[in-house]
């Protein structure tokens, strides 16, 4: 299941960051009882604001090594998460939603693990001036908003291989893999604070590199002997590179020299570079095979993505909403 706010990760588990956090001394940005906003009847307050930029930045808050200035930029999106939960959740127990205690006793043994045994999990309520009993209906609440959204969103974000085929039918002039060069490289290094004589010498270097590659020396030796390159280790070879993937420098020479040759010595902001074209292949067009479950993916996001504001626009267009100025 794809969940929205905070890719993946389960809300239980979102929310136990935001308790360990408390072991670890992170900051609240806001007082746990004092009003932000109100939704419908229910008002909304710091508590729960703090619950929302846990889903934003959960390992930032886990590790408190956000300054105060740097949280308090993510309120304005937690504002905007925490009044679309409240609306995902009122809308669910409207619906009657409800979610099994064993959902919740394993989630609490989750935040028990996580937290690092019972004492700190004890510590971290204490911390956070929670009770037991308010955490658990935090779980619940949790479960309950993951529920109606994959009600409302998950499962309705089918794509049928019709509309897969029709997309690529549109666009199969783009489904095209580039061009591609496998070559062999050395890299003669000169660092950013070389000095005029220094890089002449290095220069010097990569042309009598140069020389020995094209008198007919073993180029992946060379590379092994000579090359500041981590992929000296493998003789050079980096294997196929598409058009436009180098340096332009490096791409122009690549793919301007012929296969089984060698470049001229080619100068970047790295240094010397010298190329060996080993294998050409011609761009190639791609199957629908190729790409399908690339379209898939790509279409399935877009229709999360409308899925999810039709709702969240729905619920706000019958909703009373007021946040207040802090």
């Amino acid at each position: 299941m794809l969940t929205l706010w905070y890719k993946g990760r389960s809300r239980a588990v979102v929310l136990a960051a935001v308790l360990i956090a408390a072991v670890f001394g992170a900051a609240p940005t806001a007082a746990a009882d004092e009003a932000v906003a109100k939704v419908n009847d229910t008002v909304l307050t710091g508590s729960d604001l703090e619950d929302a930029i846990g889903e934003i930045i959960p390992k930032a808050v886990f590790h408190g090594s956000l300054s105060p200035e740097k949280r308090a930029s993510f309120i304005p999106k937690a504002m905007e998460i925490m009044i679309e939960n409240e609306l995902l959740y009122q809308e669910a127990k409207k619906r009657g939603m409800k979610v099994d205690k064993k959902r919740i006793d394993d989630a609490e043994k989750v935040m028990i693990e996580k937290s690092g045994g019972k004492k700190n999990f004890k510590a971290a309520l204490k911390r956070s001036g929670m009770k037991i009993g308010d955490y658990e209906k935090k779980i619940e609440r949790s479960f309950i908003i993951e529920d109606i959204m994959r009600q409302e969103i998950d499962d309705k974000a089918v794509i049928t291989p019709d509309e897969v085929k029709a997309y690529y039918e549109r666009n199969e002039a783009g489904f095209q893999r580039p061009e591609a060069r496998r070559i062999r490289h050395i890299l003669i290094k000169v660092e950013p604070y070389a000095t005029e004589e220094e890089k002449a010498g290095k220069r010097k270097i990569a042309g009598e590199v140069l020389e020995k590659a094209r008198a007919g020396e073993d180029f992946a030796r060379l590379a092994w002997d000579y090359s500041d390159d981590p992929y000296r280790v493998k003789g050079g070879d980096f294997g196929l590179m598409h058009r436009g993937r180098l340096d332009p420098g490096l791409d122009a020479a690549a793919f301007g020299t012929g296969v089984g040759q060698i470049s001229n010595v080619i100068e970047t902001i790295y240094g010397f570079h010298i190329m060996k074209v080993e294998e050409s292949r011609a761009p190639e067009h791609l199957a629908l095979g190729d790409v399908s479950q690339k379209i898939e993916s790509q279409l399935k996001g877009e229709k999360l993505k409308r899925l999810r504001e039709s709702l969240i626009e729905g619920l706000k267009a019958n909703a009373q909403i007021e946040v207040y100025s802090r």
